[in-house]
């Protein structure tokens, strides 16, 4: 923030001066300092600003240097114009929208997406829109252009939400951090189950030399990643820890960029880093180059009053022209800048502040939207959850009956969607159901039931069950306000058995590595059919816990097994 002072003061006399802080004031260099001064230096505001609405009022629309902001939105608009290749999908426009039967799966069931045609139309809004933010040209336009082609298309398929894509339609810095690292607080993230597999990527090779590949693991990994996300934006804000966070930061932010297919994320968060510094950190760069650009990087620019800004009573003089040094200038108009806050001031403080405590509640809303809640919490994209979970999608059954005739059939799961994990949330299987059902009647399938068998494993579980087979999907009830009753809790009572089926795994792998393992857990009274073929004559069952009934149909006899029993080879082994 730029201070101003009075004109007998000995800092006036010296200049206007900057604060990476936008403190309001400074004690001399050679007095001593007093614990509200320190306050001041560490947190940049003193404890005055929060004793009135007013001081608060001034304290959030004090004035400040714009060139920090300003590079920041220059980076912003030159990686939306990449991402919109690439995750917004104008490369595979034609794939994502030109199939009408495609089932959608948006957040407000009006949402439509609008013809091929438009939807082009859509894209290239959006692209000016990024043009501007990057050239700074029309900006309030080219943001409104930006956001709202952005929400439009991000709103209109809950599929391909994920963290990042939520956080470039918001912009929250510090959030960013704290509240992953608040969700990195479940159990599966520390006791390490969430990201095991990433340990053995050769990003980790310098750890390896020194620690196991399940010590990397748990304590690079999760430990890291969990002290990591917690401590970088309070590491970030303060001066003296800037420099180690920033250092922890671009090599967390890097090594992101190689582990996981995430597009501009980890960019995106390496360029709004410097928005921690003091908001004029660009000047002195700008000063060191070629003075032929400095029509169009200029290092040294007059920071003209607004009436957007609160200012002190004091900090101005009517009748002073400018007050200069050699970083920055200030230039008075005629007319005295606000200095008491007008009914403008007041309903941008409301609307951010607003804006702030919706972000931070948001994660931690599933109370609230119990419809969209099953093993994880929430809907994926706005949870701050992302990679706690690691899902294993081990198959899918889709099942119809033709009500009018009885007759029975399977569709392929992978028809009429892209991607399975529509298949993990309640919400959108019942929108996948009626999708289906739309799609049937032009089949003369009209009077229709649907039934949905999923199984999947969360962070190294068994394989089970995620919803009700016996559930017509297309009559099931679903409520955003209400639990969904014809989903199966996850089995978290097994939840210690993740050791003792690493164990077994690999001791199999050690006598075939080219054995499939697959652990399977299910609820009492149902069944899983598999068939399997006739030349994987090395086939067998083994029952960890509980009771098992095989039913071999080709042979037409039932097997019972209990713990311990095996079936190698369709034969039953003590």
């Amino acid at each position: 923030m730029t201070e101003l002072f009075d004109d007998d003061s000995d800092d006036m006399k010296k200049g206007v001066k900057t604060s990476s802080k936008g403190a309001h004031n400074h004690a001399a260099p050679d007095s001593p300092k007093t614990s509200g001064d320190q306050f001041t230096e560490v947190l940049g505001f003193s404890l005055s600003d929060l004793t009135s609405i007013n001081n608060l009022l001034h304290l959030l629309c004090r004035p400040t240097d714009p060139a920090g902001l300003g590079v920041m939105r220059f980076i912003f608009g030159m990686l939306m114009l990449v991402d919109i290749w690439q995750e917004r999908g104008l490369s595979q426009l034609v794939e994502e929208y030109g199939d009408p039967s495609m089932c959608r799966f948006p957040l407000f069931h009006f949402l439509k997406p609008l013809p091929l045609v438009w939807m082009y139309i859509v894209y290239l809004v959006m692209f000016i829109g990024e043009v501007g933010i990057l050239l700074g040209l029309c900006f309030r336009v080219s943001c409104l252009l930006f956001v709202s082609t952005y929400w439009y298309l991000l709103l209109l398929d809950k599929t391909s939400w994920n963290n990042h894509s939520y956080l470039f339609g918001l912009i929250g810095i510090f959030i960013v951090y704290f509240l992953a690292g608040l969700k990195k607080l479940d159990a599966d993230w520390v006791s390490g189950h969430s990201m095991n597999y990433i340990a053995g990527h050769w990003v980790f090779a310098p750890f390896r030399l020194l620690l196991t590949e399940e010590q990397v693991s748990l304590y690079i990994v999760h430990f890291g990643g969990l002290i990591i996300d917690l401590s970088m934006g309070f590491l970030m804000f303060f001066d003296k820890t800037r420099n180690l966070a920033f250092a922890f930061g671009a090599s967390f932010h890097i090594m992101n960029s190689q582990l996981f297919s995430i597009g501009m994320f980890p960019w995106m968060m390496l360029a709004t880093m410097p928005l921690f510094c003091s908001p004029g950190w660009p000047r002195p760069l700008l000063s060191r180059f070629p003075a032929w650009l400095s029509p169009v990087l200029p290092a040294h620019m007059d920071l003209q009053t607004s009436n957007h800004c609160l200012y002190q009573k004091h900090d101005i003089k009517a009748d002073e022209k400018m007050t200069s040094n050699a970083s920055v200038s200030v230039r008075s108009s005629r007319t005295l800048p606000p200095v008491k806050p007008g009914s403008l001031h007041k309903m941008v403080s409301v609307f951010l502040a607003c804006y702030a405590v919706t972000q931070c509640l948001l994660p931690y809303s599933h109370g609230i939207t119990k419809g969209y809640n099953h093993w994880a919490q929430g809907l994926y994209g706005y949870s701050w959850d992302m990679m706690v979970h690691t899902w294993k999608l081990q198959h899918i059954k889709v099942t119809y009956v033709d009500r009018s005739t009885g007759e029975e059939g399977y569709l392929n799961p992978k028809v009429w969607v892209q991607g399975s994990r529509w298949s993990s949330h309640p919400d959108m299987i019942k929108q996948y159901g009626e999708c289906v059902h739309e799609r049937l009647d032009s089949y003369n399938i009209t009077d229709v039931e649907l039934y949905l068998d999923v199984w999947r494993a969360l962070n190294n579980r068994f394989q089970q069950r995620a919803l009700d087979p016996r559930v017509n999907i297309i009559e099931a009830p679903w409520s955003p306000l209400s639990p969904t009753p014809w989903l199966f809790p996850l089995l978290v009572d097994l939840s210690d058995w993740r050791g003792k089926l690493v164990e077994i795994e690999r001791e199999i792998f050690e006598q075939d590595s080219d054995t499939d393992v697959v652990f399977v857990a299910d609820f009492p009274g149902l069944y899983l059919e598999n068939y399997v073929q006739a030349e994987l004559g090395n086939t067998s069952i083994t029952v960890l816990k509980g009771e098992v009934t095989v039913e071999l149909v080709d042979q037409s006899r039932n097997i019972t097994l209990t713990e311990g029993k095996r079936m190698q080879n369709l034969v039953w082994e003590m």
